[in-house]
């Protein structure tokens, strides 16, 4: 992943902190399956066309500024459950979605009316039990990859996120949006700042490889001691414990020859202890 220009002159000192340039994520790829057996034959038939639809959604919008030019790549799954009441068509869903990195959501409390004919559109301004929930995680997803652009970056998209489970809240569909609430709210709490700060900093480490690897190191043992004192204060938020699952073969592979290694190791031990023995290995 490439976070901030590096370019140094021949003849002249950078200080790399002074004026970063960032990439960002503009585009979301989304590689989108949505489950249908559990649904009735009738109502297979009407939503076969509904994954296509969500993917088009998804990936034919610009969730950023056009400036920015890379990509975000998402995986969703969603089963169908028929929900439908008899004035009305919907749909009870179970929702599967990762970054295929290191964030992750299980969310099975989605309900929501809809019409095959229907067109989805994108609207800031109105609340739609299909499309809010997927704006709502698209959302979260851009925030932390923001974040690991600069400090706090993603900052606008989770806001975003936490005005559509406001909106929510004078829908006839709230099922399932007291969860959401409580997820963005633990996102943005103070007392989790440490989540989004190591993201920054062990982001911008990777940024150093190829110029000053001791930067690397330094950099991103400081994310590694912000996520395990966040771990240990509270060891029930998940998005640490998913950023170390998802990095724990690259952080292996920074430390296994430095002089960090046996703090380091022992560290990961502690807050990690699914790969204990391949911590182990370098201690």
């Amino acid at each position: 992943m490439v976070r901030r220009n590096l370019s140094f002159a021949l003849t002249a000192v950078i200080i790399f902190m002074m004026a970063p340039v960032a990439l960002h994520a503009q585009k979301v790829r989304a590689e989108v399956t949505v489950i249908l057996e559990r649904l009735p034959m009738d109502k297979r038939e009407r939503m076969m066309d509904f994954q296509d639809k969500i993917t088009a959604y998804i990936n034919n919008y610009d969730w950023c500024e056009p400036r920015y030019d890379s990509e975000l790549p998402i995986k969703m799954q969603i089963y169908l459950q028929d929900a439908s009441v008899s004035f009305e068509e919907r749909y009870r869903a179970t929702l599967i979605i990762s970054n295929n990195s290191d964030m992750q959501f299980y969310d099975k409390r989605w309900l929501f009316n809809y019409d095959p004919q229907q067109i989805l559109e994108h609207d800031e301004t109105r609340f739609h039990p299909l499309t809010s929930v997927i704006d709502f995680y698209i959302n979260i997803f851009l925030g932390g990859e923001f974040d690991k652009y600069g400090k706090f970056e993603g900052t606008p998209f989770y806001n975003k996120a936490r005005k559509i489970s406001h909106q929510a809240r004078f829908s006839r569909f709230i099922f399932g949006w007291d969860e959401r609430q409580q997820l963005i709210d633990e996102i943005l709490a103070e007392e989790n700042k440490a989540y989004r700060e190591a993201l920054d900093a062990y982001f911008l480490g990777l940024a150093y490889q190829e110029e000053d690897f001791g930067q690397t190191l330094k950099y991103c043992k400081k994310a590694i001691d912000l996520l395990a004192g966040l771990i240990q204060k509270n060891p029930d938020y998940k998005l640490p414990h998913q950023f170390i699952d998802g990095h724990y073969i690259e952080i292996i592979d920074l430390f296994k020859d430095s002089d960090y290694a046996p703090e380091v190791f022992k560290t990961l031990i502690a807050i990690d202890p699914d790969h204990k023995e391949e911590y182990e290995k370098y201690l």
